[in-house]
């Protein structure tokens, strides 16, 4: 999913646009469970690097539980940056459906 917040002025010499979106994205991880993650507790999901992210819960420095983040392209991007952090969250705990979200600035050639 995709929710563009500002499109800027097309540069016609350079046929480039600036761009503000956020990338939405869902997915069951498919591996088995280390854990049982308990609702009753604090934790969070924190990003390691673009394509891992980690259960750490707040009471505990352990890490508990990995899931893989599933790779994303943003397509025709001459260049971008990330806009604050990626969120990571666990929506159902029974299917381990997972969201990942995060803001991009981006120019984009247009042609």
């Amino acid at each position: 999913q995709v929710v563009v917040w500002y499109v800027g002025p097309v540069d016609v010499v350079l046929k480039c646009v600036p761009m503000r979106f956020r990338i939405t994205i869902f997915w069951h991880d498919d591996k088995e469970a280390n854990s049982k993650v308990d609702a009753a507790h604090s934790s969070a999901w924190l990003m390691q690097g673009r394509q891992k992210a980690y259960l750490n819960e707040l009471e505990d420095t352990n890490v508990k539980e990995m899931v893989d983040v599933p790779p994303i392209s943003i397509l025709n991007a001459v260049s971008y940056e990330i806009d604050g952090n990626p969120e990571v969250a666990m929506l159902r705990q029974d299917s381990k459906l997972m969201r990942w979200s995060c803001m991009y600035n981006a120019t984009l050639s247009q042609e």
